[in-house]
């Protein structure tokens, strides 16, 4: 620094003039203190409540409104405007669409996941291009006419009132439905080998809905991405062969793939992400020769549905239904058991529907709630940053007159288990522990 202490000839920035300079502070001038006294502040006025208001009225009156534009009309910076949008509870996915959702007794994690599958539906079907900059109003609403069957499915997922309805691969949002079977290491080698023909890296095989199988890069999608294909591909219902065009809401928004479906036999299919070559009916040849030799094999493996287990894993008679949640992957198992003691009052009480729903309305409302067990926070509709930092819980539990649930996290995966209203909570941990070991040790289920 320039200069020299006062009454010497040491520069201001020596260690020695910074002493001298304090030994000549009078404590009883009230200067002991190196901080700066108090004194007049001038008043916030850029977010006073007049100009939060008016801001929320313009944002409620025109939803296409950008922050740019607020800004000008307030005479705001762009950082103000945004800590005035901060608590409104919108969900602006770009600048020409901005969704809105209303539930009864969903949480508001829940909704801000639906909402965010909905706009991924959305790009799914016409890219992210046509929604951000649309040429045509009518002809946009057209195009997103394709993509309702899966809005409808999606809509099923914040239904947490427990309705006896049949059980679809949506029940949960963002996760894909997985079966797992004896033949799984069978059919792991097929699906690469039919990939590896058809030259895709993104191969998988449905069972009535279900992920059985699928190539490691597949596994690597956006969980997001994962779930809309499988809904997409449950939709369009059985046929022969189909092309399908399709956007990946995270991984390519903008460069459309083609998603190529051939069914096999009965309720199976065989999927896979092309590009432009080779045509669907090579590919529809291709896949008669390499899976001609495996129909006793997917009848086999098809017999697993709807318990989604093999039957070499038997539960427990306590339990009735069970629900296994990998986040980290994007994918989940929902069962329940059918060897449970159908004369038991509490098995008379609840129908098969209705357990599976109790185990979803569970996991939503107390296991995601207490149980941070998602890691991977790097996602765009990640919701997980909004839970509480300091859910570190490993197990919880619930109880009602006539069922109990409990949960048990390990790493990034959530056992969720209902049992009988008679089985001790002390015995259901340990019952819950031995089927996640039953579960974990077959290393041919392919999990």
């Amino acid at each position: 620094m320039a200069g020299l202490c006062e009454g010497g000839n040491e520069p201001v920035g020596s260690l020695k003039a910074i002493f001298s300079c304090a030994s000549r502070l009078p404590v009883e001038r009230g200067h002991a203190n190196i901080r700066d006294t108090s004194r007049s502040r001038r008043p916030c006025t850029a977010r006073s409540s007049d100009i939060v208001q008016h801001v929320n009225n313009m944002v409620v009156a025109d939803k296409r409104v950008t922050v740019q534009e607020l800004s000008l009309l307030v005479g705001l910076g762009e950082a103000n405007v945004c800590r005035i949008l901060k608590p409104l509870e919108l969900k602006k996915v770009c600048a020409s669409v901005t969704l809105i959702a209303a539930a009864c007794g969903a949480n508001e994690m829940l909704l801000d996941q639906l909402l965010t599958s909905v706009f991924h539906a959305m790009v799914l079907a016409v890219g992210i291009d046509e929604l951000r900059s649309p040429r045509n109003a009518e002809r946009l609403k057209r195009e997103l006419r394709v993509c309702y069957p899966i809005l409808d499915r999606l809509l099923e997922c914040a239904d947490t009132t427990g309705s006896d309805r049949a059980v679809t691969c949506s029940d949960l949002l963002g996760l894909v439905e997985i079966m797992l079977c004896q033949e799984n290491h069978l059919l792991q080698s097929l699906v690469e080998a039919w990939a590896e023909c058809v030259d895709s890296l993104y191969g998988f095989l449905l069972i009535r809905g279900r992920v059985a199988v699928a190539t490691s890069s597949w596994w690597q999608l956006h969980p997001e991405e994962k779930k809309l294909l499988a809904l997409l591909v449950a939709v369009e219902g059985t046929c022969t062969a189909c092309d399908i065009p399709v956007f990946l809401p995270c991984r390519s928004p903008g460069v459309p793939f083609r998603l190529v479906v051939c069914g096999l036999v009965g309720g199976i299919q065989i999927c896979a992400l092309c590009g432009p070559s080779p045509p669907l009916t090579e590919i529809e040849h291709v896949s008669i020769q390499c899976w001609k030799g495996a129909i006793d094999i997917l009848r086999a493996a098809e017999q697993c549905c709807p318990r989604n287990f093999p039957p070499s894993i038997q539960l427990d008679t306590g339990v009735m239904g069970l629900l296994w949640v990998d986040r980290q992957t994007g994918k989940f198992l929902l069962s329940r058991n059918q060897r449970a003691d159908a004369g038991k009052k509490e098995a008379r009480s609840l129908s098969g529907a209705h357990r599976l729903d109790v185990l979803r309305t569970f996991h939503h409302q107390v296991a995601t709630t207490f149980m941070d067990y998602s890691p991977d926070c790097s996602s765009e509709g990640a919701t997980a940053s909004k839970r509480p930092a300091t859910s570190v819980a490993l197990e919880t539990y619930w109880c009602s007159e006539y069922h109990k649930c409990h949960a048990l996290r390990h790493g990034t995966t959530l056992l969720c288990v209902l049992y009988a209203s008679a089985v001790p909570i002390h015995t259901m941990r340990l019952i819950t522990r031995r089927t996640l070991k039953f579960l974990t040790a077959d290393k041919q289920l392919c999990w």
